[in-house]
């Protein structure tokens, strides 16, 4: 039997497994979707177009107000995680030690890894249940993060082989904060909420730029380039591994 153990794709998976683990621990808060610096210098871009729209500069220091308590609230809501207390749902084939004896090296707890594999039946009908079950609990979308993303190439024993590493993020510090028009109407009347609202979807959208069912398609407040933080994220280029 193949254990998929040869040396360049143990190479690869240790490289991959390990950014992974990295991108969602020490490195959780400094590529976030909605980084502080873009998210600024968007509220700052909107104010100065609401301000020379209307000519006055009122609603600046509500606004500001807004967006401290939310960056309060970002704060308090995405911790830092440790390895340990990362879960992992783990895809795995007929030779699950390998990736498994990597993730504990980097000190995932073995309790808090679920496998899962079977024939391509199997496979669909469990894929159909996580992905209802991930709508049904968590209420909101997994967001594809270019920024920690990993694309890399190698060839194996036989082939040129391509893997890549694609990290996901709910954003839960806009989710969380966000209320339902039906929950909440009352909020949706304060025009600083607004502001901070818009700044973090057009984060959001810039972010999801090249999602082709572009369900943040019009949310941007500046054209493409037109402020520094107007700019989609890029897929990484794919790395060569030897």
């Amino acid at each position: 039997m193949n254990r998929y153990d040869q040396e360049s794709k143990t190479k690869v998976r240790q490289e991959l497994l390990g950014r992974a683990i990295v991108a969602l621990t020490t490195e959780r808060h400094s590529a976030a979707l909605i980084a502080r610096d873009e998210l600024e210098a968007t509220f700052n871009h909107f104010l100065d177009l609401i301000g020379h729209g209307f000519r006055t500069d009122k609603l600046r220091p509500a606004a500001v107000a807004e967006l401290q308590e939310w960056m309060a609230f970002d704060a308090a809501s995405n911790t830092p995680k440790c390895p340990g207390e990362l879960k992992v749902l783990y895809l795995c084939g007929p030779s699950p030690v390998n990736d498994l004896d990597i993730l504990l090296a980097h000190g995932i707890n073995i309790h808090n890894v679920w496998a899962v594999t079977g024939s391509p039946e199997d496979s669909k009908e469990a894929h159909e249940q996580l992905a209802s079950s991930i709508v049904g609990i968590y209420g909101r979308p997994y967001l594809y993060n270019a920024k920690q993303s990993y694309r890399v190439q190698y060839v194996s024993s036989v082939r040129e082989m391509f893997c890549d590493l694609f990290v996901f993020e709910q954003c839960r510090s806009f989710f969380d904060w966000f209320p339902t028009v039906q929950a909440c109407p009352s909020r949706f009347d304060s025009i600083p909420f607004q502001i901070v609202a818009r700044c973090l979807i057009d984060r959001i959208g810039w972010a999801n730029f090249h999602n082709t069912a572009n369900p943040f398609a019009g949310s941007a407040i500046a054209g493409r380039g037109e402020c520094w933080a107007a700019n989609p994220l890029i897929y990484p280029e794919r790395i060569a591994i030897s």
